[in-house]
Formats: C-alpha cells, sequence, structure tokens
C-alpha cells in the first residue's frame, strides 16, 4: 500500500516540471488523479505512462486563471473518482522581465495564474 493509496487527489500544471512530478509520485503510492495543464499532449501522455504502470489518472485541459476551470475539476474528480480528497496547487507561470519591463498585459497573465488560480 501507499502513502497516498485511493486519496483522489487534483494536480495542476502537471503536464510538465515539478508538476508531472508529483502526478507521477502520487499515482505510484496509489492515489487516484485528475492532471490539468495547458498543453493537451503533454497531458494525454502523462495519463498514458501512469495507465502503463497500474496508475489511474485523466485530464483536464485549461488554466487556472479560467474560474470555470475550479469547478471542472472538482467536477472531473467526483463523477471520475467518486469524490475529492486533496488538490496540488501547483500550476504557476513566469514572464522573464523586471516588473518594469512587463506588460500590463503580461502582468495580469502572472497574477490571474499565479495568485488568482491558487
Amino acid at each position: 500500500m501507499g502513502e497516498v493509496d485511493d486519496k483522489r487527489i487534483v494536480v495542476t500544471g502537471a503536464s510538465r516540471g515539478l508538476g508531472r512530478a508529483f502526478a507521477v509520485a502520487l499515482a505510484s503510492e496509489g492515489a487516484q488523479l485528475v492532471v490539468k495543464g495547458t498543453n493537451e499532449a503533454l497531458l494525454r501522455r502523462l495519463v498514458e505512462d501512469i495507465s502503463s504502470a497500474g496508475g489511474n489518472a485523466v485530464h483536464v485541459v485549461g488554466s487556472v486563471a479560467d474560474d470555470d476551470l475550479a469547478e471542472a475539476l472538482v467536477q472531473t474528480c467526483v463523477d471520475s473518482f467518486g469524490g475529492i480528497d486533496a488538490v496540488v496547487n501547483n500550476a504557476g507561470i513566469v514572464r522573464d522581465r523586471t516588473l518594469m519591463n512587463m506588460s500590463p498585459d503580461e502582468f495580469d497573465e502572472v497574477v490571474a495564474v499565479n495568485l488568482r488560480g491558487t
């Protein structure tokens, strides 16, 4: 038995990097996952990798900056696994500029994902 056996967990920002690593580790410990990201091809590959290793995952494509996505993530977890036990709020973006060199749209996007998205 794993540490999170049969726990139903949503992982945002799961298509690459730390989020992908979190999802793979949680799945290997028995969690049932809803993985979220903005790149559908990478999410499909993650779900395939988890499934081929004996895990259970589904994916949702979208941005945490979209208020409706939070409801969709919870609903997908409930519909797929019967409930929700935890969320890993990993999604985040950077714009490699100082604040003074960032456009207002870039600043708003960072705030929408990194602050409001959580």
